[in-house]
């Protein structure tokens, strides 16, 4: 699901770029948020795996640092504002390669924690 929302992103970003007819807009926009909707709640979960003890931190920090970063994009597509669809294709396809990058920065990164220690 991850490369699925990855290429929804990227084809937004183009579509927008492109000056692409409203409604191929509003199929591209659609696929990616009910993208979203699928690897959004999975993501939160396993990033939470590695913390039993202290869940309750882990998904506030978690909940903290997706409105921060909502904020953020925000603030950055308000820069971006051209009176044109571009400031917003731009802004998911970014967000997208920069979680496809850093997860496969932190994957290298940390062990694995696929399975659980007692199966390892």
């Amino acid at each position: 699901t991850r490369a699925l929302a990855a290429l929804a992103a990227v084809a937004l970003g183009i579509l927008l770029a492109s000056a692409a007819p409203l409604p191929v807009l509003y199929v591209v926009v659609w696929l990616y948020v009910a993208l979203m909707g699928l690897v959004l709640p999975m993501a939160g979960v396993l990033s939470m795996q590695p913390f039993p003890a202290v869940a309750g931190t882990a998904s506030a920090l978690m909940g903290a640092m997706q409105f921060t970063l909502g904020a953020l994009a925000g603030a950055l597509m308000a820069l971006l504002h051209d009176g044109t669809g571009w400031p917003m294709g731009a802004v998911m396809a970014g967000a997208a390669a920069l979680a496809l990058a850093s997860r496969l920065v932190l994957a290298r990164a940390s062990p694995d924690t696929s399975t659980p220690p007692a199966h390892r």
